[in-house]
């Protein structure tokens, strides 16, 4: 397994990590409970030692699948990263600092261990000022409730105020090839960041809910269509159709001549955009999840990376 490692501590991540979100039924369809921790089994056996979690996934119920999975392996040999700021009982987001120690406690109880690896600020909230959000955790690292401390979903302009108030090691954010620039905080401009600030960066919706793999079929009614809907994806919106299908054709066609699959192709170009760089990936079939490890062991040239750019550079799509 190949690793990114954090410039400020002994962090060290899988490049390939284990999102649990398609645990979510609500989202994703049924299933079981075994199926799930046997899924994370086998990414230990792959050595992907880095699981990511939020209270919202399921309800809870991640958390807790999450939870059973890593005291099977031993809590010690996995990294667990969850979310604050949301919750299960449906109040609104918030990253008051009260309700952010209530919310971590609960997440503890789910996941059944008594600190997080990494604890992420879910996303910016409006009504609370960063700073009083990142003492709280400054103070929950202190007290070793978690051990590192991680930001998502902010912009660049948040994240160099952050780096100032707390020893921020891990970004989370939206990154793909097709939303590359599509907004201020995701794509080039906070991969660029991270880089600079030798921070870990887990990109997740890598190959955007299944939309970059071989199985999604334009105009098809798929679970990955569904999905796609519910989450207001603009690639499967009737005004994005037409370039969605003949970007998707040409790009299938470029990972074939290089010998990838189209979700290869996706997480692989991901991987070359620094060594910094993740991928957060969810899998709900073992044939997916042996698909998208035997990436750490294929390479795109310059060349190649070239000619994926150039192609996807001719697409915009309304976002």
């Amino acid at each position: 397994m190949k690793y990114s490692k954090s410039s400020h501590s002994d962090l060290k991540v899988s490049r390939i990590a284990f999102g649990t979100h398609p645990f979510d039924e609500k989202y994703w369809s049924e299933i079981s409970d075994k199926k799930a921790i046997d899924l994370m089994t086998k990414a230990y056996e792959n050595d992907i030692n880095y699981y990511n979690t939020a209270p919202y996934y399921g309800w809870g119920r991640c958390e807790r699948l999450l939870g059973r999975f890593a005291s099977k392996v031993g809590r010690g040999n996995v990294l667990i990263a969850s979310k604050l700021g949301t919750n299960i009982e449906g109040k609104p987001f918030s990253l008051k600092p009260k309700y952010i120690e209530e919310e971590l406690y609960k997440t503890l109880d789910r996941l059944n261990t008594d600190y997080l690896d990494v604890c992420l600020l879910h996303m910016p909230d409006e009504n609370t000022p960063l700073e009083e959000s990142l003492e709280k955790t400054n103070e929950f690292k202190k007290k070793k409730l978690i051990k590192h401390i991680g930001i998502s979903n902010h912009t660049v302009e948040a994240l160099e105020k952050a780096i100032q108030i707390a020893d921020i090691e891990v970004l989370e954010f939206h990154y793909s090839m097709l939303t590359r620039k599509a907004q201020e905080h995701k794509g080039d401009k906070i991969s660029k960041f991270g880089e600079k600030q030798k921070l870990i960066m887990t990109a997740y919706r890598v190959i955007e809910r299944g939309i970059l793999t071989d199985l999604f079929e334009v105009g098809k009614d798929s679970l990955i269509t569904r999905v796609n809907k519910e989450f207001k994806s603009p690639f499967v919106e009737e005004k994005n159709i037409v370039k969605i299908e003949k970007l998707l054709n040409e790009l299938k066609a470029q990972a074939s001549d290089f010998g990838f699959t189209l979700a290869q192709l996706a997480i692989a170009w991901m991987l070359t955009r620094s060594k910094y760089t993740v991928a957060l990936l969810g899998f709900r079939e073992f044939v997916h999840l042996e698909e998208d490890i035997k990436v750490l062991d294929m390479n795109l040239s310059k060349e190649q990376i070239q000619k994926i750019d150039k192609i996807v550079k001719g697409y915009r799509f309304s976002i």
